[in-house]
């Protein structure tokens, strides 16, 4: 019998490659956005976009493209915007894309490189370079050294991962209004056995006042309480693990 994903793979009507990609008034940037990942050269993909309501002209751009598919966002925020995007995809392999970033040249075909010599890996994560929309201006609240070399960077538009890595870590939880892929990435990294990870520049990563991540946001509130409790919780789970375990090594004794 042909298995779903068998079929997102082979058939041409289900994309082996989907795409998705966040917007909401994003036509200053969308165009190029959309042009690197056509530049990528791929025969079977998609691009999801899902939109939070744009009001200036980004879904004339986005339509403006044959590879891609606008979805109108119907939950809040980034986490719901990744989640509908990945719940719509039709690809066997997702990735993820800012909508104001671009990918390298050969990101995508790097990415399926990189698990395929790992068929055990469930995702590929690259390397990330900043650079300034604007040479000179430097936003308030974005910290300069990540200018200086690319890095190894577990975010979305660093991620391609089999359509079976959401089966093992769930989608983003909504419940985060800023740390939702900040959670998600960090639980993925504590997984290096189900990662493949290089040394290659795989996403150009625009810096304006306008980023949420890592300008204004990591200097909330609402981040430094999200980011407390998320800490308080992995500390909780830590502890809940080790009883469990301390536990099974004294049945073990006793036995």
């Amino acid at each position: 019998m042909t298995t779903r994903n068998q079929m997102m793979t082979t058939n041409s009507h289900h994309p082996k490659v989907s795409i998705v990609i966040p917007t909401l008034n994003a036509e200053r940037f969308l165009g190029e956005c959309l042009e690197s990942v056509k530049d990528q050269h791929l025969f079977d993909y998609e691009v999801v976009i899902v939109d939070g309501g744009s009001e200036d002209g980004t879904i004339g751009i986005a339509e403006s493209f044959s590879t891609v598919r606008v979805v109108r966002q119907r939950s809040k925020g980034l986490a719901g915007a990744w989640n509908e995007g990945v719940e719509n995809a039709e690809g066997a392999f997702i990735a993820f894309l800012d909508s104001d970033d671009v990918l390298q040249p050969n990101t995508i075909a790097y990415h399926l490189g990189q698990l395929a010599q790992a068929p055990e890996k469930m995702a590929s994560i690259g390397q990330v370079e900043f650079f300034l929309d604007q040479p000179g201006n430097i936003p308030v609240g974005f910290q300069p050294h990540l200018l200086d070399a690319p890095h190894l960077a577990y975010m979305p538009g660093c991620f391609l991962g089999r359509r079976e890595v959401f089966d093992i870590f769930g989608l983003f939880e909504t419940r985060w209004v800023i740390l939702s892929d900040i959670v998600w990435f960090d639980r993925l990294k504590a997984r290096p056995d189900l990662v493949a990870t290089g040394d290659r520049v795989v996403l150009r990563k625009r810096v304006h006042g306008g980023n949420l991540s890592y300008t204004t946001a990591s200097e909330t509130p609402t981040y430094k309480r999200e980011l407390l409790q998320y800490m308080r919780e992995k500390v909780q789970a830590g502890r809940a693990a080790g009883h469990q375990r301390s536990g099974i090594d004294n049945a073990k004794k006793d036995g």
